[in-house]
């Protein structure tokens, strides 16, 4: 492969092309189902698909164990302190949204990107 052109679909993948080649070998070796595509995207593609399997459960771990991040921390936080001061009240969407000044769907999308769980399970 002409060197010039390596280093565009190095720049266009972010990966330099020889850093996917030694991760295809070392990961898949001969036990490889398919042959290795020329396009650095597909050889990305497959060795995600081999590798995402092996580290699903420690990754789904992570994301459930981490703490509130991103723009809406402020409001989970605001909502969690609401529940907690009034967890013997029956507390609706609509509530915890008010008492944080955000709309009740955005609250529920927020929720869930941020501890995975509805208002409900709290």
């Amino acid at each position: 492969m002409n060197i010039r052109v390596q280093r565009a679909l190095d720049r266009m993948v972010g990966i330099p092309l020889c850093a996917l080649l030694s991760l295809w070998h070392s990961l898949l070796g001969r036990r490889a189902r398919v042959a290795m595509p020329q396009s650095p995207r597909a050889i990305l593609v497959i060795l995600l698909s081999e590798v995402t399997p092996r580290y699903e459960h420690q990754v789904r771990a992570l994301m459930h164990n981490r703490p509130p991040s991103g723009g809406g921390e402020r409001h989970v936080r605001g909502v969690m302190k609401f529940i907690a001061t009034n967890h013997a009240e029956k507390i609706s969407l609509t509530d915890a949204a008010r008492e944080v000044s955000v709309s009740p769907n955005y609250l529920a999308s927020l929720l869930k990107r941020e501890t995975g769980k509805m208002l409900p399970s709290f």
